[in-house]
């Protein structure tokens, strides 16, 4: 018996250290394969020279045999380079070996009838190159034959990695459901691509890469398109350079993990355009995808319409976006991160969306129309040119008390709202015009430095600034004008002056306020919105100081979003003389929630 304990105990011990052995060399691969934005370019790698002794020329009206097999396929069986030119009106490429294969498209027009047009079942990769000056012509038609999982699915169709390149064009007529599509790793490096697509255009599961190229995509599911679900280091999509023209009913770029562009110029559509707004809950969802079925190549396409969109995280380092969604323009479950580019959004819901963390650089952001512009659990802002036009909430941190997130609309943005979000706002300048709160946090705001200005609402419903916690003020330029009803002002644990005025009339769109010290002018703003509520904070203030408020009047200097350089202005009528007293001073009658003030809002009434 003893022994018999003693030979399990043994094997015991040796299976523990297999299982350490494995674990630890699984964790090891782990950490060697894992995604890193700043290199995920070195992540696909397929080699685009492929060794060959001659190259096998192939004109279809002249077809000779090398390793070739015409039945109803041109069949490619060994390894190589073909140089394809000519018409095949009811044919197919089709390439099983194990060898890596070339493709030079010269001028080629083909159409199948019952499949791809250029089908890939096994090689060790396949190359297809664009032969310069030339125009290529591939189209499918509805009938397939397909297997169990419903592939093949695309006029190009390759069970392995998959390389496209050349200076020439490529015409795409996918009559079944998608253009391109790879089973693994799907690269472009160059090209001129036309896709009109039943479903997605162009698919990778592994990954999509592209160098250059340009692209004008009109697809019925999703533009651009990476698929891998199983494995968090795959998945993803790297853009970094080119031309993108897309229309979709579905997503315009949509990856499971990771969206990484690092320069390009792109024109999306997606769901019809803004017009077709996903707030629309009647009607959400309903953008035109003619299939039922929710594969993994098409979950979630009847309910998401979004311009850029990413399971994980997206990284845009640079380029030129011009985007109108149904859905939300730029989407992440995870994480969006914007170092430069130029940005023209209008979406039928968010502008920018992050489910967890959003930190802008820099960069010129116009969102033109927006249900919420920006909103993520945590918000950073350091720099840039902003814009937002709103009809709920400029900046949204998570949002969880919001009607967004509760009134029942499918593709609804769920947040925990635990009152530890934040925004930080520490450089550039920002603009924000909205119906609903025009900086609202479910936690607290910070302002560090740059210029934000508010032109908040006019129902008293909402409020220019809205918060659970504190809005703290060490420097920068805050005006924010709105509403009195529900008006909140800055808290006393800030350091720069400020002050909260409270008009006892209001204040029309386009009519000045100045600011003067003596005869100094401090600050001359108008609003495109009539307000009662102004709150500004400068370092040009300072405590335990006269100034007077002017209203009407005018100026022969330029101003940006309302905020006019200094030196310019034609008094109008005295409003009041007032002294500031330390951080924060109110100016005018309380008026609205808990006499005007909301945490934050206190210290005496002090006019002259």
């Amino acid at each position: 018996m003893k022994k018999k304990i003693v030979g399990i105990s043994v094997i015991l011990i040796l299976l523990i250290i297999v299982l350490i052995f494995y674990f630890e060399k699984t964790k090891d691969n782990n950490k060697k394969n894992s995604l890193d934005a700043n290199n995920i370019s070195n992540v696909t790698d397929i080699d685009t020279n492929i060794e060959t002794n001659s190259i096998k020329d192939v004109d279809f009206s002249k077809l000779s045999s090398y390793d070739i097999k015409l039945v109803d396929t041109l069949k490619i069986t060994s390894g190589g380079v073909y140089n394809l030119t000519g018409k095949l009106e009811n044919g197919q490429i089709y390439i099983d070996t194990k060898d890596s294969v070339k493709l030079i498209l010269d001028n080629v027009d083909i159409t199948s009838k019952n499949g791809p047009a250029i089908m890939v079942e096994n090689a060790d990769q396949v190359y297809i190159e664009l032969k310069s000056n030339s125009v290529n012509y591939l189209q499918d038609t509805p009938d397939y034959d397909v297997d169990l999982d419903g592939e093949p699915n695309a006029t190009i169709f390759s069970k392995d990695d998959l390389v496209l390149a050349g200076d020439g064009k490529l015409v795409i007529d996918a009559n079944y459901k998608d253009g391109i599509v790879s089973k693994d790793n799907l690269k472009i490096l160059d090209g001129e691509y036309e896709i009109d697509a039943l479903d997605d255009a162009i698919r990778g599961k592994d990954s999509l890469v592209i160098n250059n190229g340009n692209f004008l995509l009109n697809a019925s599911g999703d533009g651009l398109k990476a698929t891998n679900n199983n494995d968090s280091n795959l998945g993803y999509i790297l853009i970094e350079d080119g031309n993108f023209e897309i229309v979709s009913n579905n997503d315009g770029i949509s990856t499971e993990s990771d969206l990484v562009i690092n320069n390009g110029v792109f024109k999306i559509e997606t769901g019809g355009g803004s017009v077709n707004s996903s707030t629309e809950s009647s009607n959400w969802g309903h953008f035109g995808n003619p299939f039922n079925e929710t594969t993994s190549q098409n979950t979630n396409n009847l309910e998401s319409a979004k311009g850029l969109k990413a399971g994980k995280s997206i990284v845009i380092k640079n380029g030129e976006f011009t985007i109108d969604s149904a859905d939300d323009a730029i989407h992440s479950n995870e994480y969006v991160g914007i170092a430069d580019g130029e940005f023209i959004i209008n979406s039928g819901d968010d502008g920018i969306h992050a489910d967890s963390e959003l930190i802008i650089d820099s960069g010129k952001i116009d969102i033109q129309k927006s249900y919420e512009g920006i909103e993520a659990e945590s918000i950073s802002i350091n720099g840039g040119d902003i814009s937002i036009i709103s009809t709920d909430d400029g900046l949204n941190a998570a949002g969880g008390n919001d009607s967004s997130s509760i009134d029942g609309r499918m593709g609804m943005n769920q947040f925990a709202g635990n009152g530890n979000s934040q925004i930080n706002l520490n450089g550039g300048n920002i603009f924000v015009e909205s119906k609903g709160d025009g900086i609202d946090a479910n936690g607290s705001i910070y302002l560090t430095g740059g210029t934000v200005i508010v032109n908040g609402p006019v129902d008293s419903g909402n409020g220019a600034l809205d918060y659970d916690r504190e809005f703290k003020i060490t420097g920068g330029v805050l005006i924010a004008s709105g509403s009195s009803g529900m008006a909140q002002g800055v808290s006393n644990t800030s350091t720069q002056t400020t002050i909260n005025i409270n008009f006892s009339k209001t204040i029309d769109s386009f009519e000045l306020v100045s600011i003067f010290e003596d005869d100094s002018e401090i600050l001359t703003y108008e609003s495109s919105k009539q307000y009662q509520n102004l709150i500004i904070s400068t370092p040009n203030l300072k405590s335990n100081t006269n100034y007077t408020i002017y209203t009407g009047g005018s100026s022969s200097r330029d101003n940006n979003n309302g905020l006019y350089e200094i030196g310019g202005y034609k008094k109008g009528s005295e409003y009041t003389n007032f002294d500031t007293t330390d951080i924060i001073t109110n100016v005018g009658n309380s008026l609205g929630m808990n006499n005007g003030m909301k945490p934050g809002m206190h210290g005496p009434v002090n006019r002259r």
